[in-house]
């Protein structure tokens, strides 16, 4: 094994983490006080600098804004996916944008897109996707 890998031992024994890449200050708040207790949560304010904070911070689950000003969220994911290391983490978009059903089809069909969530989201239906994501990432590995 690499030393880029984790095991999934050593993934199931620490505690998960959590990139959140978004410009809304107040949304990043919002998930680090739902996850204050029980996760590592790391915040990114760009796209650009959320990418630098994926490969040095390694997380499980990424919840990302899909509209910000210069890298967006899609380009984060695609972008991320081209990196063999961060193809399978789970990136949840999260956006205040109204999308058709075609545009959330889209952007589920990234393959590293876990899922879209409308902004605002109930803190049960965040927690539930970061939960469902986490334990997705470490089945898969």
């Amino acid at each position: 094994m690499s030393g880029i890998s984790e095991s999934r031992e050593s993934r199931e024994s620490r505690e998960s983490r959590i990139v959140v890449i978004d410009d809304n200050q107040s949304f990043c708040e919002v998930i680090e006080m739902l996850f204050a207790h029980d996760c590592d949560v790391k915040i990114a304010n760009s796209g650009s600098i959320g990418i630098g904070l994926v490969e040095s911070f390694r997380p499980d689950v990424i919840f990302c804004d899909l509209m910000m000003p210069g890298i967006d969220g899609l380009e984060v994911a695609r972008q991320l996916q081209r990196k063999p290391e961060f193809a399978k983490v789970p990136i949840i978009i999260c956006t205040a944008s109204k999308l058709s059903e075609k545009e959330r089809t889209s952007l589920e069909s990234e393959a590293n897109v876990f899922g879209v969530l409308p902004k605002p989201c109930p803190m049960e239906r965040l927690h539930a996707a970061a939960v469902s994501a986490i334990k997705l990432a470490i089945e898969t590995g």
